[in-house]
């Protein structure tokens, strides 16, 4: 029995093909320049032709949230029954060749229909945010119908919209070319009761392919967040096929089916299937999704199922562009020249769970291009179309933030290694290190952070990497700079390095640098925390070498003595090398002979051998060529030997100038001359060879090292250096031998003459060399002994002007209190003078206060002198009337006193 949703539509197919046009048609046509815009929508605008159905299920989608929020303010919006159904219904049909897109969102009425349709950039939701702006409206979304919508005719050549509003008329949009629409009231008997219906006429016949538009809805659309359903066919008579919506469908899913299927007259059976069950786990709060299911969507996202994330990080960020995302860090690195090579990263951007993009250009460095995941916005803004971003300041914006949460994730490991010991971080390490040593090359914004997270073994720590913090914390005092040699410490020979042994007895730690591209990295930051980085295979620094008096003395005295040979090496390997000079930092290892260093700056003997293996690979690439500088060891005794070698030959040579009197004897002692420069250079460009090897550089022609060395090995062995005749050869040549038999044996006796003579003048020779070490030795002991003497000398003179510097200390200290003690004692007696004058003044003001209270007492006395003369006057006056006054009686007087004392007012009688 066929539910609501199913007889709609068996009705909508019956009436398809009948006349639907009840009123008169009004043909439209597009605005201004809409049709040439829509040519360029069509064939350039879109580059891929499969978003038409993200396209069309996005705006259903907000269709449908548009009609859930008015219904807020007016619940009958919705609806009951099937009109209450929230969800997108997809509909192919192969043999008609269309695909119908249902949905029951807010629907259109005509005039929005000629309005939102027939404008092009012009949508209902454009002012319906508009209105939002003016707080008429108050939802945000991207739009129900807008340029997004003229995508259909990437794959179809006729379009039909049919769209009722919930209690208005329901009418029909048709548009066959792109350049006109006709709209007219649907007489045609099947209402939609609220809604929107798209049928596509497709020019391409594989797009009404049902599989094919689930796996387009599926990658597109899956986190939509409504249900979306597509009509699949399968075949009533197979019970393997049977499937029901209802098992489909989760529990927790917000609309249900509940229509079951329906089979046509010859047996086709037709189901909707739920194609978007799965939930966009990003929108989840973290603490909520167990670690199953991030590795669960980790696989699923990433189509490896045998691949198990190292680490995660699920956050939301704020600000003027907010998003959720999910990032991965996999746990098989990518390939690095694959990823590095490629400016795309692999993150998938969805803006409101709409998938817009899966690879981007640049939106990450390249060194990040491992990462994987999931980018959520709400608040990135769209153009023309959702495949083109409105302002790419935005996604700038975006990549930013990303890249600080991707290194802080980073940094998060570093620090729970060392608080939990966690090793999580070096398993990163092993597999992304050289993804982080380009990272501090190329992205200098964040090179700190990335160098802090940077690894290195050290002399002091050969199996467990250290970082440069690690570094600084255990510099030697007065230490200023990074050392470093190129090189795995795994390697015997790089630990036995004659570079290493200067430092190693200094107790100073040294990097190693096994990755190729480490050096280049080096190179590239230069400093650290203030600290340069140095290579100890380059040439020594005037700030490294020693700055005692002995030393420069005895560099001097090497660099005189050594001249003859250094000026030798130079003219032997001409342009092989840059310069020969003396070592000092060999001088305490006499077992090596010289060494091979480089100029500092230029390209070391590993930065060398790798840019050359990039050149056979990539032409393109530059050889880095290093500055040789050739370092003899002035201690070494085979050094010294040739030294004296080099001088005799010399001084031979000038004296062969003079034999002017037997010209047997010249030419003899100047063959011996050239025979033994002719050895001095062969052991020249052999040390050379050797230091080349022993360095790490790659040696110029193999073929001509082999010669020298079977050379010399045929020289210290004594045999003839003459190929082995072969038995026919030895027959073929007996007639010629025997004629020439008496020239060989008088040949053989001057050649053993003269090897005599030879061997005698080596001999001399040799006593000669022997009795000039005996004196040169003689003569550094002497000069050892002057040198003590020296020493003690300046020892004593030192202790001298320690005590004479004590003494003038002592004495400058006693002036120093003198001084300081006169300095008092003039303070004190200001002191007291300035105590001594507010004394007197005070004294002074005394004197005047007691003058002032004499004053004050004399008029006081005046005034009782005039106060004692005046009652004085008033008695004699008194005295001179009193006869004239009768005396009262005396009961008179008692009779007053006793009357005042009554206070009552009678008259007394006096």
């Amino acid at each position: 029995m066929c539910g609501g949703f199913i007889a709609i539509l068996c009705l909508w197919q019956t009436l398809s093909s009948q006349d639907t046009k009840q009123e008169k048609e009004v043909t439209h046509e597009f605005q201004a320049d809409v049709s040439k815009l829509m040519k360029i929508l069509i064939n350039s605008l879109y580059s891929n032709k499969d978003i038409f159905l993200r396209e069309l299920i996005s705006n259903a989608a907000d269709a449908l949230n548009k009609v859930r929020f008015e219904s807020l303010t007016d619940k009958s919006i919705m609806g009951e029954g099937d009109e209450a159904k929230m969800d997108i219904r997809i509909i192919p049909d192969e043999e008609e060749n269309t695909v119908t897109i249902i949905d029951r969102g807010i629907g259109m009425s005509k005039d929005e229909l000629v309005t939102n349709l027939g404008t092009i950039a012009h949508s209902g939701t454009q002012r319906f945010l508009q209105g939002v702006d003016n707080g008429t409206e108050a939802v945000d979304m991207i739009g129900q119908f807008g340029v997004g919508f003229y995508s259909s005719f990437l794959v179809a050549d006729k379009v039909t919209v049919t769209s009722k509003r919930h209690g208005g008329k329901q009418h029909v949009w048709i548009s066959n070319n792109a350049q006109s629409f006709e709209v007219f009231e649907d007489k045609s008997g099947v209402d939609l009761k609220r809604g929107t219906k798209i049928v596509l006429h497709l020019r391409d016949p594989s797009y009404a392919n049902a599989t094919k538009l689930q796996d387009l809805a599926i990658h597109y659309s899956e986190f939509v967040d409504f249900p979306i359903y597509i009509r699949m066919e399968r075949d009533a008579n197979d019970p393997r096929n049977k499937r029901s919506i209802d098992d489909d469908d989760d529990e927790d899913q917000p609309v249900e089916s509940g229509e079951p299927s329906y089979t046509t007259e010859d047996g086709t059976t037709y189901d909707f299937i739920h194609i978007n069950k799965h939930k966009a786990i990003w929108l989840r709060d973290p603490k909520e999704v167990p670690d199953e299911e991030y590795i669960e969507f980790f696989r699923s996202l990433t189509k490896d199922y045998k691949d198990t994330p190292l680490i995660w990080n699920h956050f939301s960020a704020e600000g003027d562009i907010g998003f959720r995302a999910i990032l991965f860090i996999p746990g098989t690195p990518p390939s690095m020249e694959a990823s590095i090579q490629g400016r795309q990263t692999s993150l998938k951007l969805y803006v409101k769970r709409v998938l817009i993009a899966e690879e981007f250009d640049d939106f990450l460095p390249r060194y990040l291009s491992f990462i994987r995941g999931v980018i959520d916005s709400d608040d990135v803004q769209l153009n023309v179309s959702r495949e083109m971003l409105q302002e790419s300041k935005a996604l700038r914006q975006m990549g930013k933030k990303i890249v600080r949460k991707i290194i802080q994730m980073m940094h998060d490991m570093a620090e729970k290694q060392k608080s939990e010991g966690d090793n999580t971080y070096d398993e990163f390490y092993k597999r992304y290190h050289r993804f982080i040593k380009v990272g501090v090359m190329e992205d200098i914004p964040n090179r700190r952070r990335l160098a802090q997270l940077l690894r290195f073994n050290t002399t002091k720590s050969e199996k467990r990497p250290v970082s440069l913090d690690d570094y600084l914390v255990r510099m030697r005092p007065g230490q200023t700079d990074f050392f470093y040699i190129a090189g795995d410490p795994s390697n015997s020979n790089i630990m036995q390095s004659p570079f290493l042994l200067p430092y190693k007895r200094k107790g100073i730690e040294v990097l190693f640098l096994s990755d190729p591209v480490d050096e280049m990295m080096v190179r590239d930051i230069r400093e650290y925390g203030d600290k340069i980085f140095i290579c100890i295979t380059a040439v020594e620094r005037k700030s490294l070498k020693t700055e005692s008096e002995f030393e420069r003395d005895k560099l001097k005295e090497w660099k005189k003595r050594f001249k003859p040979l250094t000026q030798f090496f130079k003219e032997t390997l001409g342009e092989r090398v840059e310069r020969v000079e003396v070592s000092t930092r060999l001088s305490a290892d006499v077992r090596t002979p010289c060494v091979l260093s480089h100029v500092e700056g230029s390209a070391s003997a590993n930065l060398e051998r790798y840019t050359r293996e990039q050149n056979r690979q990539d032409p393109r690439v530059t050889v880095m060529v290093s500055r040789k500088v050739l370092e003899i060891n002035p201690t070494n005794n085979l050094m010294k030997r040739m030294n004296v070698a080099v001088q005799q030959v010399e001084a031979d040579g000038l004296e062969g100038d003079y034999y002017d009197d037997d010209e047997d004897t010249d030419s003899n002692a100047n063959a011996v001359t050239a025979e033994n420069r002719n050895r001095l250079e062969t052991m020249a460009l052999l040390l050379f060879d050797t230091a080349v090897f022993e360095s790490g550089y790659i040696i110029g022609d193999s073929n001509e090292y082999a010669e020298r060395v079977f050379d010399v090995l045929t020289r210290m062995t004594g045999l003839p250096n003459a190929p082995i005749k072969s038995e026919e050869t030895k027959k073929k040549g007996d007639d010629d031998d025997d004629d020439d038999d008496d020239d060989d044996i008088e040949f053989s006796k001057q050649a053993k003459e003269l090897r005599q003579e030879l061997k005698t003048k080596r001999e001399q020779r040799e006593k000669e060399l022997e009795e000039e070490e005996e004196f040169d030795e003689e003569k550094e002991r002497e000069e050892e002994k002057k040198r003590i003497e020296a020493k003690r000398r300046r020892e004593q003179e030192r202790e001298k002007r320690k005590e004479q510097e004590k003494k003038d200390k002592a004495e400058s200290d006693r002036e120093l209190k003198q001084k300081k003690k006169e300095k008092q004692t003039k303070e004190d007696k200001k002191e007291e003078e300035k105590e001594e004058k507010k004394e007197d003044k005070k004294e002074v003001k005394e004197e005047e206060k007691k003058e002032e209270d004499k004053k004050e007492e004399k008029k006081e006395e005046k005034k009782e002198e005039v106060k004692t003369e005046e009652p004085a006057k008033k008695t004699e006056e008194t005295k001179k009337e009193a006869p004239k006054k009768e005396t009262p009686k005396k009961d008179e007087k008692k009779s007053f006193f006793k009357k005042s004392k009554d206070n009552k007012e009678t008259k007394v009688d006096l």
